[in-house]
């Protein structure tokens, strides 16, 4: 009965620990000024960056930000 304890103790380290690596994403901040052709602000213009290999899941937020200048 230990023994089978000792391996499922162990089977469930390998998975959390393995389970970390999975949940790990990269946050980057994008900013910039998005204008037509005359140089106009575009209002709520959306931004999509994605990435170069098509395997990769695509999660995103739009954010509503108002700048007054």
């Amino acid at each position: 009965m230990a023994n089978i304890l000792s391996k499922v103790k162990e089977i469930l380290k390998i998975l959390l620990f393995t389970a970390g690596f999975s949940s790990y994403a990269q946050q980057v901040k994008v900013s910039g000024k998005v204008t037509d052709t005359l140089q106009n602000p575009l209002a709520y213009a959306n931004i999509l960056a994605l990435p170069e290999d098509d395997s990769q899941d695509v999660l995103f937020v739009i954010i509503e930000i108002i700048v007054f200048n």
